[in-house]
C-alpha cells in the first residue's frame, strides 16, 4: 500500500481515480483512467481552482494602470525581467499614452524607447502591428478574451492568459 504522490494528487485531480494504473511514460504521467475521468476543460478548471486556492493573491510584478498598459508590459516582459520592463514602461506610456498614439507611431519610435529590453527589434514590430490590428479590427478597443487576444501580433496563449488573469 505504497502511497503514490504525483502532480495529479497535489492538485486534487486524482480524487476519483485509481492511481495504481498511473505510469510515468515519456516525461509525463499517463493513464486511460485519468484521460477518461477528466476532459481538458475539467482538468484546466480543477487546476485553476486549486492554484487560486493556494495562491489567492498572486499578482504580476509588472506595473500598469489600465488594460492597455498591462498588454504593453506583458508583451515587453517576454524573455525580459519585470524589473527591466518596469524601468522602460513609464517612458513608453508617456510617449504612447493610448493605443491610438501607438498605432500612429513608427517602429523606430517604439524601438528607441524599448531598446534596452531583450529582442527590441521584434518587440517594436509586434507592438506596432498589435496597435494597428486593435485600431483596425477592434475599433481601438483591446480585446478581453483569449480567442481575440491571440489574434494580436506578439500575443500567444500564455500572454493572453496573463492579461486575462490580471
Amino acid at each position: 500500500n505504497r502511497k503514490l504522490l504525483c502532480p495529479f494528487q497535489y492538485f486534487g485531480i486524482s480524487d476519483n481515480v485509481d492511481l495504481k494504473n498511473v505510469k510515468w511514460q515519456n516525461g509525463k504521467y499517463s493513464s486511460t483512467e485519468l484521460t477518461d475521468a477528466y476532459n481538458k476543460e475539467q482538468r484546466v478548471a480543477d487546476i485553476k481552482k486549486r492554484l487560486l486556492l493556494h495562491y489567492p493573491k498572486a499578482k504580476t510584478e509588472l506595473k500598469y494602470n489600465s488594460l492597455y498598459e498591462l498588454l504593453i508590459a506583458v508583451m515587453l516582459s517576454a524573455q525580459c525581467t519585470d524589473k527591466r520592463v518596469n524601468k522602460i514602461t513609464p517612458f513608453f506610456y508617456k510617449k504612447f499614452p493610448d493605443i491610438a498614439s501607438l498605432a500612429n507611431s513608427t517602429v523606430n519610435d517604439i524601438w528607441e524607447i524599448i531598446k534596452s529590453c531583450s529582442y527590441p527589434n521584434n518587440k517594436a514590430k509586434n507592438l506596432y502591428k498589435m496597435a494597428q490590428v486593435v485600431m483596425r479590427e477592434f475599433k481601438g478597443k483591446i480585446p478581453e478574451n483569449e480567442k481575440e487576444l491571440i489574434r494580436l501580433p506578439g500575443i500567444g496563449r500564455k500572454s493572453a492568459n496573463v492579461v486575462m488573469i490580471e
